[in-house]
């Protein structure tokens, strides 16, 4: 019965590790062509920044780079986050449940996701007080959103940073236990 369920997990752990990067090359090419889209086409900014009111024609090339290059930061810890996964399910491809490799990248994958979710709000956040700065006084925006997809980034988040560090906890047990027989 064990030996069914750890060949299920690894198979399980390939197709995951496949799908981390996979996502990974999707995630870039799509901010790719994102940061591309909002830089050549101002429009674009009014499409994605939408109940915000600020005159496309108006934002400067300035703006559109900070914006993209606020942005990315949110990708890069997106995919660096993707990443531990994959490294993740590559060790449980190797029978290494309870290591603290496998229980770190957990750990790590959980912090990204945690960053991710609060940076994001401030990103937005920034983003449009970027995008409504050349507003007439009194015309600015300044909005700060917090709604239940938030909400549920941050719960998914601190469940992973958690169970990757009772895990870590586990691996540490399971190591000094090793070392007494």
């Amino acid at each position: 019965m064990i030996d069914k369920q750890i060949t299920r997990m690894i198979q399980l752990s390939c197709a995951m590790r496949w799908l981390c990067w996979l996502s990974i090359c999707l995630v870039a090419l799509a901010s790719i062509a994102t940061g591309a889209t909002w830089f050549f086409e101002r429009a674009a900014l009014a499409d994605h920044y939408t109940n915000t009111s600020f005159s496309a024609e108006n934002v400067s090339i300035f703006a559109r780079a900070t914006i993209i290059l606020i942005n990315s930061v949110t990708v890069i810890f997106i995919c660096r986050g993707l990443a531990a996964l994959a490294s993740l399910f590559a060790a449980l491809q190797q029978r290494e449940v309870l290591t603290t490799h496998s229980t770190g990248q957990l750990r790590l994958a959980g912090f990204c996701l945690l960053f991710v979710a609060i940076y994001g709000i401030a990103a937005r956040t920034v983003s449009i007080l970027i995008l409504t700065n050349d507003n007439p006084f009194g015309e600015r925006e300044l909005v700060i959103g917090f709604g239940t997809n938030e909400l549920f980034a941050l719960l998914m988040a601190g469940t992973l940073f958690v169970l990757g560090h009772v895990l870590s906890i586990a691996a540490s047990i399971e190591e000094e236990n090793k070392g007494f027989v």
